[in-house]
C-alpha cells in the first residue's frame, strides 16, 4: 500500500542468497545427460529463449557450484540449512518426477531437509489456486517463443508460480498480447528475463518432451505443437 519496493533490505538480500544457493546447488547437466539422455539444455529462461537464441544473455546463466552455494547459505545464517516442502507432481503427463527427485536429492547435498509431497496433480493444482499453498512447486512452461506473454502467472490476478511480479513489470508483460511489434515484445521480455534472473525467480531446465515414433505407412501428419506428449491433429494424418 504505497510502499517502494526496496530490494536492499537485509531480508531480501538473504531471501536472494538462499535463492542464489539453491539454483547453484542444481546439477542440471548430470540431470540432462541422465534422466534426459540429452533431449535437454542446461540454460533456459521462463520468458521463452533457449541458450541459442541470440538475445541470450551470458548473465542469465547459472553454474553448478555446491561449495559457493554451500557458502551462500551460510551468509544467509543458514550453515545448518533448512527444511521445507517440494511438491513434485507423479502424475502430469509433462512433469518427469525423477527430475524432481533428483533436485530434491541434489538439495539434501546442499544441506537442506526436503520433504517431497507427490499428491495427485488434480488434487494439488486447485489447493494452490486456492491460496492454500506456501510451499515449492516443480511444474512446467512452454518455452521457445521469445515474443509472446509468458508471465501472467506471476501478478495479482494468477499467481501459480508463487511469485507476484512489480506492477510495471506486469504491465510489460501484458502489453506483449497486443503490442504489433515483433522487436518490442521481444526486448520486453528480455527486460522481464532481467529481472527474474536478477531475482533468482525461477530455475529452468528446458527438456524436449514431444517425441512421436510413426510406422513406415504414414506419409503426413501436422500435429500442434504443445507442452507434454499429446496427439493431436489426426485429421492431417495422411496414409501411403
Amino acid at each position: 500500500k504505497g510502499e517502494v519496493f526496496d530490494g536492499n533490505t537485509p531480508s531480501m538480500q538473504r531471501a536472494l542468497k538462499v535463492r542464489q544457493a539453491m539454483s547453484m546447488a542444481i546439477d542440471h547437466k548430470l540431470i540432462v545427460t541422465t534422466i534426459f539422455g540429452g533431449l535437454a539444455l542446461d540454460h533456459a529462461a521462463y520468458t521463452g529463449f533457449l541458450n541459442t537464441d541470440p538475445q541470450w544473455k551470458k548473465e542469465w546463466e547459472i553454474t553448478f557450484d555446491l561449495p559457493k552455494a554451500k557458502s551462500l547459505l551460510a551468509a544467509a545464517g543458514f550453515p545448518n540449512g533448512f527444511e521445507f516442502t517440494f511438491y513434485v507432481a507423479p502424475d502430469h503427463i509433462v512433469i518427469n518426477p525423477e527430475a524432481g527427485q533428483a533436485i530434491a536429492q541434489m538439495w539434501r547435498a546442499l544441506g537442506l531437509k526436503v520433504n517431497i509431497e507427490s499428491t495427485a496433480y488434480a488434487a494439488a493444482r486447485p489447493r494452490h489456486f486456492d491460496g492454500k499453498d506456501d510451499i515449492i512447486w516443480y511444474r512446467h512452461t512452454g518455452a521457445g517463443q521469445i515474443d509472446v506473454q509468458k508471465v501472467g502467472n506471476m501478478g495479482p490476478a494468477n499467481t501459480f508460480d508463487g511469485i507476484e511480479l512489480p506492477c510495471d513489470l506486469q504491465a510489460l508483460s501484458f502489453a506483449n498480447i497486443t503490442e504489433p511489434d515483433l522487436g518490442k515484445r521481444i526486448q520486453n521480455n528480455v527486460t522481464l528475463e532481467d529481472y527474474i534472473q536478477k531475482w533468482q525467480l525461477v530455475r529452468m531446465l528446458y527438456t524436449v518432451p514431444d517425441h512421436f515414433v510413426l510406422n513406415t505407412k504414414i506419409s503426413e501428419w501436422k500435429p500442434n505443437f504443445i507442452p507434454g506428449r499429446y496427439f493431436t491433429a489426426p485429421e492431417t494424418v495422411g496414409v501411403k
